[in-house]
């Protein structure tokens, strides 16, 4: 018997792009030991797993890499991960003096009457300067 003929996923989390975190049932009809290989992207500044509500022990975190939970699976074992993320810059491609704010994945956007484009070097601390104006 094939593994995909008796394994099941749902709820994949690419419908839910914009949460920072994601939850999926894994489905069989009968206990079944694997490795399941979970990419840390690189915008997380640490990640919490959680197998039916327990947390799982990261002894390392590697963003861009996999995080790999090996044990016996039960039918609706409920896999919840949770990034945690903070703001971060990204300069453009043609000049590394411009740059966008991310949070996360999520660019940053507002709607303002005028072009506004952020220049800095990626070294000074720009987050940390900047401030909200209430207009």
């Amino acid at each position: 018997m094939n593994f995909w003929d008796i394994a099941c996923c749902s709820g994949t989390g690419i419908e839910a792009f914009a949460k920072l975190n994601t939850q999926f049932i894994v489905s069989f009809p009968m206990e079944c030991r694997f490795s399941l290989n979970l990419f840390i992207p690189s915008w997380a500044e640490g990640t919490d797993v959680y197998v039916n509500e327990e947390k799982v022990s990261i002894k390392s975190f590697i963003p861009q890499s996999y995080f790999t939970i090996n044990r016996l699976w039960h039918d609706k074992d409920v896999v919840k991960v949770v990034f945690n993320c903070n703001f971060h810059l990204k300069p453009m491609i043609d000049n590394i003096n411009m740059f966008a704010i991310f949070y996360g994945p999520l660019l940053l956007a507002f709607e303002s009457n005028s072009e506004i484009i952020l220049k800095g070097r990626m070294e000074e601390d720009i987050l940390n300067k900047l401030k909200v104006l209430n207009l």
